[in-house]
Parts: C-alpha cells; structure tokens; sequence
C-alpha cells in the first residue's frame, strides 16, 4: 500500500473539513446514518481543529472564511471555535482577515466575539478600528488578565474626542479590571477620569469614592488628586539650563 503524500493528505483533509462544515447546516435534517457516523468521527470542533493543525495558508483562509460566513441558521456552529482556532495559527497575515470578520456575523450574532477578535489581532502586531461604543464594549468584556489591561495604549489619542457618556462608560469598566487585577490604588484614577467626564449622582464610580457628595468640583478634586498615567499624562519635558 502506498502511503499518500503530506500534500495529497493537507489537500484532502482541506476538502473534506470544508465540505463537512458548509454541507452540515442543510443536512442536519435529513443526514442518514452514514452521515451521523461520519459527524461521530469528525465532530465540528475535531474538524475546526484539524484546520488549526494544518496551519497552511489554505487552512487559514479557510478558517477566515469560516469566520465571516453567516451560522445563523446552525445552532452546532461556535464563532469562538474558528477564533481559537486561528489563534493557534498565530500568523501575522490573518489580521486583515480579521478586520473584515469584525464587522461581520461573527459580531453581529455575538457582541462578545468583539474583544477576543480585537485581542487576537493586537496579539498577531495589529489593530482593528473600533468607535467609541465598540470601545466600551471591549473594556466591558476584557478578561481580568495584566496582559489585557494594555489596551488602554490603543485609545489613549482617541479617547479625549468621545462624548461624554462613553468615556465615563470606558473609565469604569477598565477601572474594575485595573482594580481586580492591580489592586484598588492603581484603579482609583480611572475612576476619577469616569466622574470628572460624567458627574452626575448616577455615576457608577462615585462608588468607589464613599463619603462624598457628586458634584463637578468634586470629580475636578479626585482627577487631581488621581491623575491618569502615561500615555494620558505624558511626563513633561525636561528643561536643559544653559549657563
């Protein structure tokens, strides 16, 4: 018998995982039983998983087009596995692909794809465009980790250009996972950055400032008090004396 060769075998595992992941929405229905033999022994994550290990170019494309393809009708079809999936690849070429994807099904079914897609890139050297409001939704969604805490550099220029609302909205969810994971002391300027943009009694950081009655002054006290760090407070420049 002879052995089939590592492109023959790439080639057909290509053809059969795609074939398998486009067919199974239309024929979960009416799939016999050689079809349901044949789902026992691949498994939609198997097969997703499949096209991670190969990790060719056609394999990512692939996964990318699996990413923007619309799964509504498929309750079996998980966003996040192709987004895990091509985390593994770990390849630098996907990030346009997953520019596109984030403004595709794949967000619009599931709004917390927003920030694993956003993370994924930033972690491959790039950047997806976000506005304000996909901006609080990532920071409403980060994972309590130091490492995602670093977003904060990507909006640092764009922040001070939102309404009012949505920097009060970033500053305190950020502010949370800062706290979380850096202690209270790290955080507080965070919350007074989400008071001093929105001072209204209802603002949920005046919570973190007990004892003390809303007010403008006050919020202009506390973002004084707790300045924001660099990039927002860039250090000034040193002054060279000449004699």
């Amino acid at each position: 018998m002879i052995n089939p060769t590592k492109n023959r075998l790439t080639t057909s595992s290509h053809k059969a995982t795609w074939q398998y992941l486009i067919s199974y929405p239309e024929s979960r229905n009416t799939r016999g039983r050689a079809a349901k033999k044949f789902e026992l022994c691949w498994g939609i994550r198997a097969a997703i998983l499949l096209l991670a290990e190969l990790n060719t170019d056609l394999s990512r494309n692939t996964l990318l087009n699996l990413l923007k393809t619309d799964w509504k009708q498929s309750k079996h079809i998980m966003y996040s596995d192709f987004i895990d999936a091509i985390a593994r690849c770990g390849n630098a070429d996907l990030v346009p692909g997953l520019i596109q994807a984030a403004n595709g099904p794949c967000i619009r079914y599931r709004s917390e794809n927003l920030v694993d897609l956003y993370l994924l890139a930033r972690k491959l050297g790039g950047r997806i465009p976000v506005s304000a409001d996909q901006a609080v939704k990532i920071a409403s969604d980060l994972p309590f980790e130091d490492e995602a805490l670093r977003v904060i550099d990507d909006f640092a220029k764009d922040i001070p250009n939102w309404p009012s609302g949505r920097r009060c909205a970033f500053f305190w969810f950020y502010g949370i996972r800062v706290e979380d994971v850096k202690g209270k002391a790290k955080a507080l300027p965070y919350f007074a950055a989400s008071v001093l943009a929105n001072p209204s009694q209802d603002t949920a950081a005046w919570s973190k400032f007990p004892g003390t009655t809303p007010s403008s002054s006050e919020a202009s006290k506390f973002a004084r008090k707790y300045p924001l760090p660099e990039p927002f407070n860039p250090p000034s420049p040193k002054k060279w004396w000449h004699f």
